[in-house]
């Protein structure tokens, strides 16, 4: 499943990895003050690093195990050893 993307920005395709999108096409530019008719809809080289690297990182998130992270460990403590409230709480 793919995506031939021609709006502006990345986010469409982010949006179509969730979805199943294994394939994301999209216009790239090196420079953006090019002339071109596709130039508007194309994406530059940091786009293109985001890109790939939102992209990875949304299809790794999907399905699979959850580890706890060692920088997570500290909250996960305090969390599940009391409750938090920010309003008075009545008995009963």
């Amino acid at each position: 499943l793919g995506l031939s993307d021609h709006s502006l920005g990345i986010w469409t395709c982010l949006a179509a990895v969730p979805l199943g999108a294994c394939i994301l096409e999209k216009h790239f530019t090196s420079d953006k003050t090019w002339p071109g008719p596709d130039v508007p809809i194309s994406i530059d080289p940091d786009e293109l690093r985001d890109l790939i690297q939102g992209s990875n990182i949304i299809f790794r998130s999907l399905g699979g195990t959850k580890e706890i992270l060692k920088e997570e460990q500290p909250t996960i403590d305090f969390a599940y050893a009391c409750v938090v409230t920010i309003k008075p709480i009545a008995k009963g």
